[in-house]
């Protein structure tokens, strides 16, 4: 059936029938991908692979904006391999909202599934954006295939594709689209203990009456940043981000209540600071927002708010840096919470692996930073609190 040119999983589906169900048939949809490859990799094995990968590095050289990549198996057997040239990258840039992804093609000895990504642009006229080969139609193969081509786009994603592979596409992208979200979704978990943290600070100043020695500007600045934040992560800058939008959002309800809060207990002259403070926070970002909205197309929007975003949040993960120099030269971990410390470890961490899936560097490179920080304060922690539990002499000491 496969050298008449039947997909391995029509085969599998008229076997099943013929033979009366799954348990009448002596293999499985494994066994028969399995055995292909293997008989198409010992096929490719030689000469014939060495020349071709061969052939891409010399391209690659002479053109420095030819990709490629290729797999291969245990035994060293070309199983898989793609490439594009400049001409596909910039038909790409300008053309991929839409991409036909057809597999179709198997017209060569080897019987390698053809896998051509086709466009079309502003004429009507079908583009390449790349060309690749694989052995089979399982979804590892798929996978690999559409990672390569999004890492040599450069991570764009297209708007919308089309494919005779709906099935094994959509498992793909099921996976990926499921291992982000839990990790957008632990992230605004995690979150949530760092927003609630200064409640302690504010029921003291509730019942006291007075914001003391307590400073409001934290709160302006954390404000101002989950604004830039869910600016960024909202559909008008970016694809696909809404999680980093809904933290961010939950974030600002906070500060604006621990802002009314501050005010409604401090002093005059601070009240009025802090009116003047919140008023110029809401005024920059509605410049923000009407900036970005006027000057910029999509992309270039994107770039501008997440430099600024990214610029906010790794200003807010350093705010920490402080409280690490403290804690060394007091030798005490008083002043740094574990349970705080692990919350923005966590929620960094969780953001990173987001922002990584979703290929976003103006997320996961602020994160990044910010859960390498808190690693550093948990080892503090941990050193320091256990030198003084050893310093620390018994109040009964025993002579027996």
């Amino acid at each position: 059936m496969k050298l008449s040119g039947v997909k391995v999983t029509d085969s599998l589906r008229v076997l099943k029938k013929e033979v009366g169900g799954s348990p009448n048939l002596c293999f499985t949809a494994s066994d028969a991908y399995n055995a292909l490859s293997s008989e198409k990799a010992a096929q490719i094995e030689g000469c014939d692979g060495n020349q071709l990968i061969k052939y891409f590095a010399k391209r690659h050289v002479d053109e420095t904006d030819f990709y490629y990549d290729f797999e291969q198996d245990d035994s060293g057997a070309l199983v898989s391999f793609f490439w594009r040239d400049g001409r596909m990258m910039r038909d790409y840039h300008y053309f991929g909202d839409l991409l036909v992804f057809d597999t179709t093609y198997r017209t060569n000895k080897y019987g390698m599934i053809c896998a051509p990504f086709v466009g079309m642009n502003h004429h009507g006229n079908n583009v390449m954006f790349g060309m690749g080969f694989i052995l089979n139609e399982r979804t590892e193969s798929f996978d690999w295939l559409f990672d390569t081509f999004l890492h040599s786009m450069g991570r764009k994603s297209p708007i919308t594709i089309m494919t005779d592979q709906a099935q094994a596409i959509a498992a793909v992208a099921v996976a990926y689209s499921a291992l982000k979200d839990a990790a957008g979704v632990a992230g605004n978990i995690f979150a949530f203990g760092l927003f609630v943290s200064p409640i302690p600070t504010f029921r003291r100043i509730i019942r006291n009456g007075s914001t003391e020695e307590f400073s409001g500007l934290p709160y302006i600045y954390t404000l101002l940043n989950c604004m830039i934040c869910a600016w960024y992560g909202s559909p008008f800058v970016s694809v696909d981000n809404i999680l980093i939008t809904t933290v961010n959002s939950t974030g600002a309800i906070f500060q604006i209540v621990y802002i009314s809060l501050f005010i409604a207990y401090a002093e005059r002259v601070r009240k009025m600071k802090m009116l003047g403070f919140l008023s110029a926070v809401v005024v920059s970002f509605a410049i923000l927002v009407t900036l970005s909205l006027r000057v910029f197309d999509f992309n270039s929007r994107q770039i501008f708010v997440g430099f600024l975003s990214c610029a906010s949040l790794i200003s807010m993960f350093a705010s920490p840096l402080f409280i690490i120099r403290l804690v060394i030269r007091t030798k005490s971990v008083e002043y740094m919470p574990f349970y705080l410390s692990l919350s923005s470890f966590l929620m960094s961490m969780s953001f990173f692996t987001y922002g990584m899936l979703n290929w976003d560097a103006f997320i996961y490179v602020p994160n990044g930073i910010g859960a390498l920080l808190a690693i550093i304060q948990l080892g503090l922690y941990g050193y320091y609190s256990n030198k003084a539990n050893e310093e620390h002499e018994p109040l009964i000491v025993s002579y027996s």
